[in-house]
């Protein structure tokens, strides 16, 4: 109904700054994107608004946040009307993104030269990729939510207290980063070493399982985040280990692979086919990759759908007792 509280929404994004800072392998941009929601369902109720205006600001902040974590106002917007209300909220993303040009500057999220993929013929690698990415993006959803059953298992089992629970799942997230360095907070650095081609094929497909893993447990144990950034860092190193492995004679590979591993895993997950798309476009500004990008997604979120009635965000309101429809996609492509 658009009603969102400001004071859990502030208290969630210092503990998401507190728990990446310390390690925790999650990513701002949940935090942000709820702290925009409740800001502008907190000024609409203010100001005496309808419910359904108050339901479009809170989709507009939401949408906000998005686009100025990415430097994205197109996913964004996408992001807003795809899960969570079927209208635009264009102007809340220009705003946001011409502000976060001003404090953080206009440099792309990922630094990549020009990436082509080479002859129709490796369409069909693009489309096995997309299956992939949808089983892997299905296959988070669900190790996020496995680890917070067996970690409330567990505590109850132990008498841990509900406060104690953060600390003592601490020190399981801080051995899993003892064993795996690289998946300290975002791991933007790794990612962007992924995608230069710096790993195997082998450390790779390490690196995502390390991500499902430690992501899992960290939110598993109460510590805040969102899953925006960890699918992101899933599916690219997954496209870059997939096109190591299909096409080790190109150097390009890993970068190609691994942007349209990005959209795919992240749309397997989320089920929003046009935010994968745009969201991987503007983040990169591969726009040669647009089309094989689009293949890929709507492979992988055809297979979400096959899978599983719920996304990776439908999934915790559908457990808190709320009736969640499966979401439609009616700009989904073809």
């Amino acid at each position: 109904d658009g009603a969102m509280a400001p004071g859990p929404a502030a208290a969630a994004v210092v503990s998401a700054a507190l728990t990446i800072g310390g390690g925790g392998s999650v990513g701002p941009e949940g935090p942000i994107a709820e702290l925009g929601a409740s800001t502008a369902s907190l000024f609409g109720r203010r100001l005496g608004l309808p419910r359904r205006a108050v339901r479009l600001l809170a989709a507009a902040g939401t949408a906000a946040g998005i686009a100025a974590a990415f430097n994205a106002p197109l996913a964004g917007a996408f992001f807003a009307m795809e899960g969570v209300l079927v209208d635009f909220v264009v102007l809340a993303c220009v705003s946001s993104t011409v502000l976060s040009h001003h404090v953080l500057g206009t440099s792309l999220s990922l630094s990549l030269p020009t990436l082509n993929l080479t002859g129709d013929a490796q369409l069909g690698w693009v489309s096995v990729l997309g299956v992939l990415g949808g089983l892997i993006g299905v296959g988070f959803s669900r190790a996020r939510y496995l680890s917070a059953d067996a970690a409330a298992t567990g505590a109850d089992r132990l008498r841990i207290p509900d406060w104690a629970r953060p600390a003592a799942g601490g020190l399981l997230v801080g051995g899993i980063l003892l064993v795996v360095p690289e998946m300290y907070g975002e791991s933007s650095a790794i990612l962007g070493r992924a995608l230069d081609g710096r790993y195997t094929a082998a450390a790779l497909a390490g690196l995502v399982l390390a991500k499902i893993i430690a992501t899992s447990a960290t939110l598993a144990v109460g510590m805040p985040g969102g899953v925006f950034a960890p699918s992101l860092f899933i599916g690219g190193t997954l496209g870059a280990c997939f096109g190591t492995l299909t096409t080790p004679e190109r150097p390009e590979a890993a970068a190609v692979f691994g942007v349209l591993g990005m959209g795919a895993v992240f749309s397997g997950a989320a089920r929003a086919p046009l935010t994968g798309v745009i969201l991987i476009i503007e983040m990169t500004g591969q726009y040669n990759l647009l089309t094989p990008l689009m293949l890929a997604v709507a492979l992988s979120t055809v297979t979400g759908r096959f899978l599983t009635r719920s996304t990776i965000y439908t999934e915790e309101l559908r457990r808190r007792g709320m009736s969640i429809e499966d979401p439609q996609a009616p700009t989904s492509f073809g």
